[in-house]
Parts: structure tokens; C-alpha cells; sequence
């Protein structure tokens, strides 16, 4: 269950009349069939749970700001969050002397075990580039490495008719001086990446990569900022 998802059906029908309005009557929020002690109740749940407020001219309700985030979210069908792309950031670190890149190995689903260059989750409300500086330095803490934005990619991974994994990405190079190649920290219990540096003349492309790697590292070659979109299938 998602932490800000509205787990009762009737409590997602009076949520979908809000997100149709910019404020409704206490009157008009009510569900067909829905005795009146029980529409109270559930009407003070949404509020209690920080999705609804009422206005202070009036019986009126609106979306309080944490509902207003799950309406961006939902289906105004179901009432039920949608499964959304990913937005990420992906780094092309280099050694100070331009002679290893950092990759990780995934440790879990998808990819399993697959090479990787590493990447991150953007948070939400975070910038592109405070996201891209708060993962280098959770990556290497000695970094002072300036970052430099070379390009986006949208990449589907489907298995079948099933889409597994929908990424957007924001693509980062940095070349590090040689006071920032400090050790690499352990990897926490939450990250998805183990990180060590590899040699990049021994480097081969080959199935022990994700897919996509490849793509990225051509376009890496050149000057130009590159957007592109990438799909696979099994």
C-alpha cells in the first residue's frame, strides 16, 4: 500500500468529487447509498488523515496540500495511484587520469546481479541538480568534482506485453581530481548498487550490462547535449 493511497472505496469516491472541483458543499460530497452517520465518519477520516479541509467560509470542503499531491497521482477512474516512470540520475564518473569509471553491480529486481552505471532516485521536489550533487557525494563524501549535465533518455524494459521498468533519466559526467578518488563507502542496507572502479580498457559491453549502457556511452562520445529513447524486450 502506498503511504498517502486511500485504502476505502467509499472514502475514494467522496476524494474523487474533490479533485473535480475546486471546493464542494458538505451536502453534495455525500455517496449514493451511504447512511448519514457513515458519510460523517468517513469525511472525518479524509480530514483527520491530512487529504480534505474545510474551508472557513462556509460548509465547503477542499484538497488539503497532501491531497492535492495524491490527485496528481491517482486515476480519476479508480481513485487508485498509478504507477508512475521513474526519474533518475546517471552518472559517468571517470578517475582523475581518465582511466577508470566507476559502475556498480545491481543487488536486486530488476537486473539482478547486472552491471550498471550508477544512478539514484530523484526525491520528490528536488532539483535535477541538487539530486545529481547529493548522490555523487553519497557515492564518493570526498567529491568536489564539478558535474556536468550531458544529456536525457527515456528507456521502457518490457517482458512480454508486461512494461518491468519505465526510466527517464537525467545523464551527469564528472572527471574527479585525484584528492576526490577516496574509498568508496559500504553499500547501506537501502541501496539498490554495489560501486567499485573498473578498468575502462578492460571494460566490454557485453550481456553482463543492462541494456541501454551502450546506448548511452555512444552518445557520451560526443560534445553534443543528446536526448534519446531506448526499448528492449525479452
Amino acid at each position: 500500500m502506498y503511504a498517502d493511497q486511500i485504502d476505502n472505496e467509499y472514502r475514494r469516491e467522496i476524494f474523487l468529487k474533490l479533485c473535480k472541483a475546486k471546493s464542494v458543499k458538505y451536502s453534495k460530497l455525500k455517496v449514493d447509498g451511504m447512511e448519514s452517520n457513515q458519510f460523517a465518519y468517513h469525511l472525518k477520516k479524509l480530514k483527520e488523515d491530512g487529504f480534505i479541509e474545510k474551508l472557513d467560509d462556509g460548509g465547503e470542503y477542499t484538497l488539503a496540500p497532501k491531497g492535492l499531491r495524491l490527485a496528481d497521482t491517482i486515476s480519476h477512474k479508480t481513485g487508485l495511484v498509478r504507477t508512475q516512470p521513474k526519474v533518475l540520475i546517471v552518472f559517468d564518473i571517470t578517475s582523475a587520469d581518465g582511466k577508470r569509471l566507476l559502475i556498480g553491480t545491481r543487488e536486486r529486481q530488476p537486473h539482478f546481479g547486472r552491471k550498471v552505471l550508477p544512478s539514484g532516485k530523484i526525491h520528490f521536489g528536488e532539483t535535477i541538480e541538487a539530486a545529481a550533487t547529493r548522490m555523487l557525494k553519497e557515492f564518493l563524501p570526498d567529491s568536489k568534482s564539478m558535474l556536468s549535465h550531458r544529456g536525457n533518455f527515456s528507456l521502457f524494459y518490457r517482458k512480454g506485453k508486461v512494461c518491468v521498468s519505465h526510466i527517464y533519466a537525467h545523464v551527469f559526467s564528472a572527471r574527479l581530481s585525484h584528492a576526490s578518488e577516496g574509498d568508496i563507502p559500504d553499500k547501506a542496507e537501502d541501496m539498490a548498487l554495489r560501486l567499485f572502479w573498473e578498468d575502462i580498457s578492460k571494460i566490454k559491453l557485453n550481456d553482463e550490462w543492462v541494456d541501454g549502457v551502450k546506448e548511452i556511452q555512444e552518445c557520451l562520445k560526443g560534445k553534443d547535449f543528446f536526448e534519446m529513447e531506448l526499448e528492449f524486450s525479452d
